[in-house]
């Protein structure tokens, strides 16, 4: 079972459009011997290794977050796969595959593929679910790949917003 991240369906464009506050946050960095990505999660959220990546959800767990390094060449169609089977398994999270709606975007020099769909999760309800992936160099593609709860997600979209616009290249 691969693991993938989940990411919100809210518009791409406000999410990475947010800069980093005052909050402070805690650096992850991908892999972790040997950095080639980092990004900030908010100190409050539990981050730990899982599988060949890194999850991260906030205390609340409305929000989750998978983020990993894959081979470029991996077809993703096999990762979308893989990624919708592990949330329905791990989160009882389903994805409802006739909303998926896929975009590409800018934001800070980065170019980013975005594929979203609505969700429902046994605890939460209505859910949103991204995956986004980016060139992350060496021949590695960074997925990033979140689910959250669609009740009272505005705070939560802010947040996550600022995790995305954290990705940056490790130095």
């Amino acid at each position: 079972m691969e693991p993938r991240i989940a990411m919100k369906a809210a518009p791409i464009a406000v999410a990475f459009g947010m800069i980093l506050g005052a909050a402070s946050a805690d650096t992850i960095q991908l892999p972790k011997d040997k950095a080639a990505i980092t990004a900030a999660v908010p100190d409050a959220w539990e981050a730990k290794e899982s599988g060949d990546g890194i999850l991260a959800e906030s205390p609340d767990r409305e929000v989750v977050v998978y983020f990993e390094l894959v081979g470029s060449d991996k077809p993703l169609n096999s990762i979308t796969d893989g990624t919708l089977k592990w949330l329905a398994e791990d989160f009882d999270v389903i994805a409802d595959l006739l909303t998926k709606k896929e975009k590409d975007v800018e934001e800070s020099s980065r170019q980013w593929n975005r594929i979203f769909w609505s969700g429902n999760s046994k605890a939460w309800g209505p859910t949103l679910i991204g995956l986004c992936s980016t060139d992350a160099g060496d021949g590695k593609t960074l997925i990033i790949t979140y689910w959250i709860a669609k009740m009272d997600n505005e705070k939560s979209l802010e947040t996550l917003g600022k995790v995305f616009a954290s990705v940056s290249p490790a130095n």
